[in-house]
Order: C-alpha cells, then sequence, then structure tokens
C-alpha cells in the first residue's frame, strides 16, 4: 500500500486493521498526521513513513502491535516524537531511524516493544537526545549503528541487550561523554568508535568483551584520553586501529589482547606516551604501523611481541628513543621499515629477527649508526637504506644469500658478496 504525493488526510481508511504487505507513506507533503489508520494493528510488510515534512504525529497507529518487516522513520522535518508507537510489540526486521530533524524520542515512544528482528540504525537526527528505542528488547540479531546525532548523550538503554549478532558503530556523536552502558555480551563482529569529539572515556562499557571477530576501530576522537577497561580482550579477528585521537595519552586497557589477525594502526596520535596495555600481544598477522606518534619514547611493552605476517612499519616518531621491547621478534615476513624516527641510534633489539624479510626500509634516521640487529636475515627482495647521516655502511646484511634490489646512497655498501 502506497499513500505519497497529494494526499493530504487519510480518512476513510478508518475500517483497516490488517495490511498483509508493505505501508510506505512518502513525499506526502500536506499530510499532518494519520488520522484514519487508527484501527491498524497489523502489517505483514514494512512500514516506512519518509519524506514527508509537514507530518507532526503519529498518534494514530496507537493501535499498531505487529510489523513483519522493517520499521523506517526518516525525512520527516517536524516530526518530534514517536509516541504513536507506544504499543508496537515486534519489528520482523530492523529499526531505521534517520534524517528526522525535530525528533526527540521521549522515553515511553516504544515502551512495549520486545523484539527487533534485524539491525538498529539511527542516523542524522540532530535533535536526538537519548536512545529510548528499544523498549523491552534484549536480542538484536543484526548490529547496532549510530552516526551524526550531534545531541545525542545518553545510550544507557544499550545496556539491556544482552545478545547483540553483529557490531556497534557509533560515529559523530559530540555530545556523547563516555558510553554510559556496561555490554553484556563477550563477543562482536565488530567495534567502530570514531569521530565523537566528546567522548572522553569508554568506562565499563567494554569490560566483557573477549572477542573481536572483524575489526576494532578507535579514530578521531578528540577528548579520548585513555583507553581503559577492555581488559578481557583476548582476539582481534580483523584489524585494531587507533588513530588520530589528539588527547589519547595511554591504552593499558588492552593487556589481555594476545593476538590480531589482521592489522595493528597506531596512527596520528601526538600525545600517546607508550604502548603500556600491548604486554600481551605476541602475535599481528597482518601489518603492524606505529607512525606520527610524537610522543612515544620507546616501545618497551611489545616485549612479548614474536611475529608480524607483514610489515613492520616504525616512522615519524619524533621521540622514539630505541627499539627496545623488540627483542623478541622474530618474523616480519612483509618487511621493516624504520623512517625518520631521529634519535633511534641503533637495531639492536631486532637481533631475533631472521630468515627472510620481504623488503627492509631503513632512511631519514638521523642519529642511526649501525645496523647490526638486522644481522640474521638470510633473505630479502628489497632492501632501502638513505638519508641517514651517520651510518656508513651495511655490514649488518653479510649474511644475506638471497638479494633482489638493493639501493642505498652510501659510497661503501661492505661486507656484501652474494
Amino acid at each position: 500500500m502506497y499513500i505519497h504525493y497529494d494526499v493530504h488526510d487519510l480518512h476513510g481508511l478508518e475500517q483497516i486493521t490488517t495490511i498483509q504487505g508493505n505501508l510506505f507513506i512518502y513525499s506526502a507533503y500536506q499530510l499532518e498526521d494519520l488520522q484514519g489508520l487508527n484501527n491498524l494493528t497489523y502489517i505483514g510488510g514494512s512500514l516506512e513513513i519518509y519524506n514527508c515534512n509537514n507530518l507532526e504525529s503519529l498518534n494514530a497507529l496507537s493501535s499498531l502491535t505487529y510489523i513483519g518487516g522493517s520499521l523506517k522513520i526518516s525525512d520527516n522535518n517536524v516530526l518530534e516524537d514517536l509516541q504513536g508507537l507506544s504499543n508496537l510489540e515486534i519489528i520482523g526486521r530492523d529499526l531505521v531511524v534517520k534524517d528526522n530533524e525535530t525528533l526527540n524520542i521521549a522515553l515511553e515512544a516504544l515502551e512495549s516493544l520486545v523484539s527487533i528482528g534485524g539491525a538498529l540504525e539511527v542516523l542524522n537526527n540532530p535533535s536526538l537526545q537519548n536512545l529510548n528505542l528499544l523498549g523491552d528488547v534484549s536480542v538484536i540479531p543484526k548490529y547496532i549503528t549510530m552516526i551524526n546525532n550531534p545531541q545525542l548523550s545518553d545510550i544507557t538503554a544499550m545496556q539491556q541487550v544482552i545478545n547483540l549478532g553483529g557490531g556497534i558503530h557509533i560515529s559523530n556523536n559530540d555530545a556523547l561523554t563516555d558510553l554510559n552502558f556496561r555490554a553484556n555480551y563477550d563477543s562482536l563482529e565488530y567495534l567502530r568508535i570514531k569521530g565523537n569529539d566528546g567522548i572522553q572515556t569508554f568506562g565499563n562499557a567494554l569490560g566483557n568483551l573477549v572477542a573481536i571477530e572483524r575489526d576494532f576501530t578507535i579514530e578521531n576522537n578528540d577528548a579520548l584520553t585513555s583507553i581503559e577497561n577492555v581488559d578481557a580482550l583476548n582476539y582481534i579477528g580483523g584489524s585494531l586501529s587507533i588513530s588520530l585521537d589528539s588527547l589519547l595519552e595511554n591504552i593499558s586497557g588492552f593487556s589481555n589482547l594476545s593476538f590480531v589477525d589482521g592489522s595493528v594502526f597506531i596512527y596520528g596520535n601526538p600525545v600517546l606516551r607508550g604502548l603500556e596495555g600491548l604486554e600481551s600481544l605476541t602475535e599481528v598477522g597482518g601489518d603492524f604501523y606505529i607512525e606520527t606518534c610524537d610522543s612515544l619514547v620507546n616501545l618497551n611493552p611489545l616485549t612479548n611481541l614474536s611475529s608480524v605476517g607483514g610489515w613492520l612499519y616504525i616512522g615519524n616518531n619524533g621521540n622514539l628513543l630505541n627499539l627496545d621491547g623488540l627483542n623478541s621478534l622474530s618474523t616480519a615476513s612483509g618487511g621493516f621499515f624504520l623512517r625518520n624516527s631521529p634519535l633511534v641510534t641503533n637495531l639492536d633489539s631486532l637481533i631475533n629477527l631472521s630468515g627472510h624479510v620481504s623488503v627492509i626500509s631503513v632512511g631519514g634516521n638521523d642519529h642511526l649508526v649501525n645496523l647490526d640487529g638486522l644481522a640474521n636475515i638470510t633473505a630479502a627482495h628489497e632492501i632501502l637504506v638513505s638519508n641517514n647521516l651517520l651510518l656508513n655502511n651495511v655490514n649488518a646484511f653479510s649474511n644475506l644469500t638471497t638479494l633482489t634490489r638493493l639501493f642505498t646512497d652510501l659510497s661503501q655498501a661492505k661486507g656484501l658478496d652474494f
């Protein structure tokens, strides 16, 4: 059933109690309310109400208890609440609330809701202050997404969810100062916390998480000062990205994280002083980037790291003094890069790095005097050594038996004999 365009009222539909398929109400610019649907109790398909710029109320839907498909409320510029849905009990698929200029959800708006069969999406609602959309829902089979709700400050309703089948994405909700709920599940498909300018701490929200099957992203949260209370987390199946968090000083909450199957990116955190919290990390399946963290002085907490499956890239860390902490590293199959780290004088901590390393790139390290820590590498595809002012030889590579290309600005490549 489609209601759109020039329809200005719904009187005459009072006898309808059941719609077996979908009900789409869209671009009905003259429609101010839904009077006429007062007796509707059941929709077998989806209910979508969108782009109705004069719609002020959903009160006429107060008899509705069941939606078999999705409920989507979007682009309704004067709609202020969802109180007409206070008797709705079941949504068979997704609940989507997005692009509603004036919407602010009262506590009782969906107080009877007990089941959502799909995902929860809350997107681009500039007046929304809380997440009181969940009624008594305890299971969400798919994911929760909250993006670009600048007044959203209260998400405690998420605490009642005890089973979440997918992931959580929380981005660009600038009034949110902490994750004021505690997750009651021990695994997620993914977790993305990005661009929330007010978040200072995660609180205890993530304390029960043991595993994240895909990516864990913490990025562009300008007020975040620490990552704590993620102590149960042991495994990340995708990548871990801690990037561009301008006030982040410590990441101590990762104290039990031992394995990241994807890559690790620690990038652009100018006041991050140490990697305390990564003491249990033993293996990274992909790349490991530590880049542009100007306050970082050492890598000591990485003492248990033994294997990096891709690149180990350490670059543009102006105050990094040494690579101490990497003594246990035996494998960096993709490559080793040390770039623009002017205070590092040697690579001695890499002495256990051995066998084949595809690419070695060492450049822009003004105080580096030798490469001796790389002496146990026996095969490489490409080596680039340049712009290291105090380095005058590549003797450390004398044990190489296989090398495809060597690029160096040194006048003497001593000790190499292939």
